[in-house]
């Protein structure tokens, strides 16, 4: 697990070699000079969130398993924490309760305010 973190954060990694032992407010940092984002950025504490999760599950002490994890080859390809965190988004889901009426007009006047509001 420490060895798939290292290379999934490789990023990070190469600004900090022991990433994983910084405190968050050192990591948050060091994630937005490596993405060149503003301290605003609302991704960056995600990112950072579920890096200190993933970091829980590891055993960076462990050498043995290094060893045995460099003789397998990688899945897939590292995860470039510059372009995902940019293409990370929010997904909405409205339930409408529509009123029983046989007026087309009615449900018109909802489909029109829902158009004019929601997507501005």
């Amino acid at each position: 697990m420490a060895k798939a973190i290292k290379h999934a954060y490789s990023d990070l990694y190469s600004a900090a070699e022991y990433a994983h032992t910084l405190p968050k407010a050192e990591i948050i940092s060091k994630l937005t000079s490596v993405l060149g984002v503003s301290k605003e950025d609302a991704q960056v504490p995600k990112v950072t969130a579920t890096f200190l999760e993933l970091v829980k599950l590891a055993d960076f002490e462990n050498k043995e398993s290094d060893i045995a994890e460099e003789k397998t080859e990688p899945v897939s390809e590292p995860l470039n924490i510059s372009t995902s965190v940019h293409k990370l988004g929010i997904s909405y889901t409205i339930n409408l309760n529509l009123p029983a009426t046989n007026d087309v007009e009615v449900f018109h006047a909802i489909f029109k305010a829902l158009k004019e509001n929601l997507l501005k």
